[in-house]
């Protein structure tokens, strides 16, 4: 299967996934040519549906009929806020009371 692979990503998933993807990617087959492409998640289901890349690493949710898409994984994300702030001794409330909605 040689020839070029164009897989575009969104830019705040590039410094974290591409260097350990990129190399898996390049060796597997060798003769393969790796094209990064770092765009909007908007962008780069357009440049997918008019084929000028082969696949991409998206923001999730997409809606579109078009793509076939699995998720890769889940993100956590943390909420911080200062010790000093007013609110920080409220806000473990207010985020079990969101997780229960």
């Amino acid at each position: 299967m040689p020839g070029n692979f164009r897989l575009g990503d969104f830019p705040t998933l590039a410094s974290y996934i591409l260097p350990d993807l990129a190399p898996l990617i390049k060796d597997e087959p060798p003769e393969l040519r790796l094209i990064l492409i770092e765009e909007k998640t908007d962008t780069l289901v357009q440049q997918l549906k008019d084929g000028k890349i082969d696949a991409a690493l998206l923001a999730a949710p997409i809606k579109d009929g078009f793509l076939e898409s699995t998720a890769l994984f889940d993100d956590a994300f943390e909420l911080a806020i200062s010790s000093q702030h007013p609110l920080s001794n409220k806000l473990s409330f207010y985020i079990k009371r969101a997780q229960v909605l």
